[in-house]
């Protein structure tokens, strides 16, 4: 029996030919898990600094996320995340809850 390399994977029921046949091999073989990536962790001194960031402008543009991601040693899409989970936390605790009494239980 041969064994071909198909997509990164050995699959023995593949043949060498100029064409590889991949159909037998699908059941087979486990799809490559993706590498997650690590929680990050802030220094009080981020926090402040986003949490004051955020009090001056709820929705920071482009120039403002690089410049504070720069400043803080941090990428401008944790800024980013930051910012809008900050957002997301806010207008739910603000929204009074008779807005969205149909979706719970009273």
């Amino acid at each position: 029996m041969y064994t071909a390399s198909v997509a990164g994977f050995n699959c023995p029921a593949a043949r060498q030919t100029d064409r590889l046949s991949t159909d037998a091999c699908d059941e087979q073989d486990e799809p490559a898990r993706k590498v997650r990536r690590s929680r990050t962790t802030f220094t009080t001194r981020q926090l402040h600094e986003l949490e004051r960031a955020f009090a001056t402008s709820q929705y920071p543009d482009v120039n403002l996320r690089e410049r504070l991601a720069a400043s803080l040693q941090l990428s401008e899409a944790r800024v980013q995340v930051t910012s809008m989970q900050r957002l997301t936390e806010i207008t739910l605790v603000t929204v009074p809850a008779i807005k969205y009494k149909k979706y719970f239980r009273m």
